[in-house]
């Protein structure tokens, strides 16, 4: 074996054993930033079920992959349920109380826009297009937080 072809191989080796080092390392993390992944959406899954946000939204989501003119279309469909959800439920809750609770109620849905809107709100460093996607998800799940106690409060009036 000539001497040059031994460097090669010599650098060869030592190349795969950095690669070892520098690959195997990544690949782990890879593994556990998928399975870290895994457990937020099933997470997030749980708690979309929990105030009924519909799975179709994730699955659209999925659909859109990672798309934000099909995300936000998305969002705007969930959203204009949420948003039918609550009117419907606080219409309904509002005609079965008497007028201190339904004074009672409308101050407490104006507390709750502007928690809403505070929570929901955009800081100049989100002002970028991920920024808009994730405050319509907040607003999304707002609402719907809100819907579901109001139906809840809805099962247990008068």
């Amino acid at each position: 074996m000539s001497r040059v072809q031994s460097t090669f191989i010599d650098l060869s080796v030592t190349g795969l054993l950095m690669l070892g080092v520098i690959v195997a390392p990544a690949c782990t993390q890879a593994q556990t930033n998928s399975s870290s992944v895994q457990a937020d959406y099933t997470s997030a899954m749980a708690e979309y079920q929990k105030i009924h946000i519909r799975p179709t939204m994730m699955e659209c989501l999925n659909k859109a992959d990672a798309n934000t003119y099909l995300d936000r279309q998305c969002y705007q469909v969930e959203s204009i349920f949420q948003n039918k959800r609550i009117n419907e439920a606080y219409k309904i809750l509002l005609a079965k109380l008497d007028a201190e609770d339904k004074l009672k109620l409308r101050n407490e849905e104006r507390d709750w826009i502007k928690h809403r809107d505070s929570e929901c709100a955009l800081s100049e460093a989100d002002a970028g297009q991920s920024g808009l996607l994730d405050r319509e998800e907040c607003l999304i799940s707002e609402t719907a937080k809100r819907a579901t106690e109001l139906e809840s409060r809805l099962s247990n009036a008068k």
